[in-house]
């Protein structure tokens, strides 16, 4: 006779876990320990990152000016996010309603997805215990993917992932409680589905918990059916309620662009073979891969359910062809429950003593390249000071002035910035005011490519000089057209 899935997996686990909110205490204190690793790669993980303003942008326009286009890089969906018009407007407002009152800057932007990231691990170890893991194994499991790149890159930039790994991490732990289970199933699908309207790739997690219940065998396919059909209809109502131009929208919509973007292996290949240094990883992923389908007989439900995920989300990485390694949080959720089953558990803190060994010394790199670098809050103050004083001399209006500068200082005036970039240098003769840096930033390797400065300004159009400052030791020029 069959246990069932929770027995499975204490028989494969011995130590028992505890009960009660009270009893994580393990995974409160790992959280600690990451917000305090998050909290000091602030400004010291990537100093100049272009998705921290151009997300922010998003929600601003979205949720102050009413604006859904990408304003600020001129992007146009399909070929990416393209603003808000199709996807993460939910996203947008809840940042907004943040911001609007912590300020649009990049501390308390950092600040929020922090928060989020960590309250997503911690109903990701709910949902572990739920399953059956001991409280010490899922706060080694939560601290193992925390320190992982993809979840320390989601906590410092002010991108959609910590809303989706959020509603995901929710999800599937409404998806383990038992009791009023179809209640507690159609939520939780709901969830799953609401995270797909934030981005294209939370696509993945509503089939993910389609197979995590059916493949459970507890579950009843009718009732799993039936939740799924209310799902649906949820999203749909709330998904037209939030993009009541969704029509005219996909209908002006060119479905060709895009195509030069894609890449064959998607965010997989953009993480580990596109990014050298993580080459180690995939080494050992391969490694666990191989593990575990010797011995997959032997495995827990919970851990061949996981390993059916993170098989699936690599199929999904191949058919979605979008190389953004930001994906990856989708990706090492499920794979690293297996991992910690193939390394058999003990000793528990094994996992995320190699993942510390293989990224700490990333995160010390980078911290040793962006040292002095990067804006701070007086940094910011001080441009916006600048702007408001050449707006003056230059007779401009600040509520209707149209600014195109540095794409890192969009901080100093979110109000009609746009990035002065190789994607909208064909919009300068528009512009009002200009921002630029005689040079580029240092380090070259944590500024956009995308970046122009003066001298690519001025060889388009002539301007004259307003003022000149220096910012933390480069020299930044505010300029008008002639």
């Amino acid at each position: 006779m069959h246990l069932p899935d929770r027995q499975d997996t204490q028989a494969a686990i011995a130590e028992a876990p505890l009960s009660g909110w009270a009893a994580s205490y393990p995974s409160f204190l790992v959280l600690v320990l990451l917000g305090v690793l998050y909290g000091s790669l602030y400004n010291s993980y990537r100093a100049y990152e272009i998705d921290n303003p151009w997300y922010l942008s998003f929600s601003y326009n979205f949720h102050i000016n009413h604006i859904t286009k990408d304003l600020f890089l001129n992007g146009i969906f399909p070929d990416g996010m393209g603003g808000t018009p199709v996807f993460g407007r939910l996203a947008a407002l809840l940042q907004a309603s943040i911001l609007s009152h912590a300020g649009w800057m990049p501390f308390p932007a950092m600040f929020f997805s922090t928060a989020l990231v960590l309250a997503g691990l911690f109903f990701w170890s709910r949902f572990l215990t739920q399953e059956g893991l001991s409280q010490k194994q899922s706060a080694a499991i939560i601290l193992a993917l925390g320190l992982t790149e993809p979840f320390v890159g989601m906590a410092e930039r002010f991108r959609f992932e910590p809303f989706s790994f959020l509603l995901m991490a929710l999800a599937f732990w409404l998806a383990s409680l038992r009791g009023r289970q179809f209640t507690l199933l159609t939520c939780s699908l709901c969830l799953g589905l609401l995270a797909l309207e934030t981005e294209p790739a939370a696509l993945l997690i509503f089939p993910g918990l389609l197979l995590y219940q059916l493949r459970s065998r507890q579950a009843e396919p009718v009732k799993v059916l039936y939740a799924a059909t209310l799902a649906v209809l949820f999203f749909a109502m709330v998904y037209a309620y939030l993009h009541p131009d969704i029509l005219t929208i996909l209908q002006q919509t060119n479905w060709h662009r895009g195509s030069t973007q894609r890449q064959a292996g998607g965010f997989l290949r953009a993480y580990f073979l596109d990014r050298k240094r993580h080459l180690p990883e995939l080494a050992l992923i391969l490694f666990a891969a191989w593990a575990y389908l010797s011995k997959r007989k032997q495995a827990p439900p919970l851990v061949r359910r996981m390993a059916e995920i993170t098989g699936f989300t690599c199929v999904f990485s191949f058919l979605m062809n979008w190389p953004t390694p930001a994906y990856m949080i989708f990706f090492f959720p499920f794979f690293m429950v297996v991992a910690h089953w193939v390394l058999h558990s003990r000793p528990v803190w094994l996992l995320p003593a190699i993942t510390m060994l293989l990224m700490l010394p990333q995160y010390a790199a980078l911290a040793v390249i962006n040292y002095h670098q990067g804006w701070r809050s007086d940094d910011i103050r001080q441009v916006a000071q600048a702007i408001q004083h050449s707006e003056r001399l230059a007779g401009l209006d600040d509520s209707k002035i149209q600014i195109m500068g540095d794409y890192s200082l969009w901080f100093a005036h979110p109000q009609h910035y746009r990035a002065l970039s190789r994607t909208t240098s064909g919009l300068v003769s528009g512009e009002q005011l200009f921002l630029c840096f005689d040079l580029p930033l240092r380090p070259l390797a944590m500024v956009d490519p995308i970046a122009l400065y003066c001298p690519d300004l001025k060889a388009q159009i002539a301007v004259r000089e307003l003022e000149k400052i220096e910012v933390r030791g480069h020299r930044l020029l505010l300029l008008a057209p002639l």
